[in-house]
This record gives structure tokens, sequence and C-alpha cells, in this order.
């Protein structure tokens, strides 16, 4: 099994940066998408990041991860929050119907993707 490569991982955006001694993994979620990590793991986030943390299954799940397995008792999850784009309509008057342009102009507000 090689070193993870910047791509797609299981479904999921991430870069693995600054190899080979101080690697991180930068991850690019979609809204709403979630990613877990050991607590005490995250560098950083972007602003809106919601995070949860809990033991993962109970108590003893998270004892015995944390005493058998070396990891953290707790468990974080990341979630990113829903990119809304806001759509709203207004008239332009008669001067935007006859330059060529549609009578209504579109004002998008919020954050997200806005296509064609």
């Amino acid at each position: 099994m090689g070193r993870p490569q910047p791509g797609n991982v299981r479904g999921m955006d991430v870069a693995i940066r600054h190899r080979p001694s101080f690697a991180v993994a930068r991850i690019a979620l979609d809204a709403n998408e979630r990613s877990r990590a050991e607590s005490g793991a995250m560098m950083a986030t972007s602003s809106g990041v919601g995070v949860a943390s809990s033991t993962q299954g109970g108590v003893m799940k998270g004892l015995k991860r944390s005493v058998l397995g070396g990891e953290s008792l707790f468990v974080s999850t990341f979630i990113a929050p829903a990119a809304g784009v806001e759509l709203d309509t207004k008239w332009g008057g008669f001067k935007n119907l006859f330059g060529g342009e549609v009578g209504f102009l579109v004002r998008a507000s919020g954050a997200g993707f806005l296509g064609r």
C-alpha cells in the first residue's frame, strides 16, 4: 500500500501537504459533509465548520479504543456548513428591455456554487 496522493479519497477531496516530516491532510468538504478525527488532531478549520465530540460507540468502546488501541477516548466530527445561495429577482425597468437584456435582474447572495 503506497502513500496517499492528492486527490479523491473515499469520495472526499484530500490533499497531503508538507511531506514527509510534517505531513498535513487538507480536506475540502462539500455542504453538510462530515469528517471524523481524533481529539486534538485538527489544526485549523474554516469559519462556519461545526464540531461535535463523542466517544463514538459509547464509553466502553471509547475506553477500549483508548487503552488497547492507543487512540484518543473522544472522536471529533467536523461538519461543513450548508452552502446556500439565495436568489432574488427584481424588476430592472424598461431600459433593460431596450438594451437587449431581460427586464428582470437576479441578485445572488450567500455562500456556495453559482452555475449557469
